[in-house]
């Protein structure tokens, strides 16, 4: 039997809270044998606001998730140079499968519409199936466009918080205790990141 991979990416600039949650939620309800987590390298949808290192947000996220034996952290995007796509992603964890591996990838419902706009996207939904976060206030839109989409809806109950807002908060000298697990929050503030 082929060992399930949840692929969690994303730019964790900070990572989290409603990250950790969704993924275990989804690590259970799903039936996925692990998460794993990927930062973004240099991510072509955050142009216009300077994200930390990859090395800093990689940091981030090994810290967050490193109670968790069903989590693992990669470093293959932020270790590949230029912009990142998921379709090179899937394509390098391909790579690497010896056949024992099936991904999927963890989108909310609210990015899963915007797929057809994905750079290679017959390639990313060859390679990969889409667990799809159904979050408050969105429907489910299956991209009509795209034929041999493979999906599950998972749901799961969503903390309100966004890296934006945790950035904010930094900026204006308030807590952001709980908001991120505490040894992210302590590295935070030991580097003083997004004051």
């Amino acid at each position: 039997m082929k060992q399930k991979i949840a692929v969690m990416g994303g730019t964790f600039d900070p990572i989290h809270m409603g990250h950790l949650m969704v993924a275990e939620i989804i690590r259970a309800d799903a039936g996925m044998d692990r998460v794993l987590f990927i930062p973004a390298g240099e991510p072509p949808h955050k142009q216009g606001y300077q994200v930390l290192s990859g090395e800093e947000r990689y940091r981030m996220t090994e810290l967050a998730i490193q109670n968790n034996p069903y989590f693992e952290a990669s470093r293959m995007e932020i270790d590949r140079p230029g912009r990142t796509y998921t379709y090179e992603t899937l394509q390098m964890l391909e790579d690497q499968n010896d056949g024992s591996k099936e991904y999927y990838y963890i989108l909310g419902a609210d990015a899963f519409a915007y797929v057809p706009h994905w750079r290679e996207v017959q390639k990313v939904i060859r390679r990969a199936r889409f667990l799809v976060v159904r979050r408050p206030g969105h429907e489910i839109v299956v991209p009509s466009e795209i034929e041999g989409i493979r999906y599950q809806v998972v749901e799961a109950a969503l903390m309100d918080i966004s890296s934006t807002q945790i950035r904010g908060r930094i900026h204006e000298g308030k807590s952001i205790r709980y908001m991120v697990p505490e040894n992210v929050r302590q590295y935070i503030e030991e580097n003083g990141f997004y004051r």
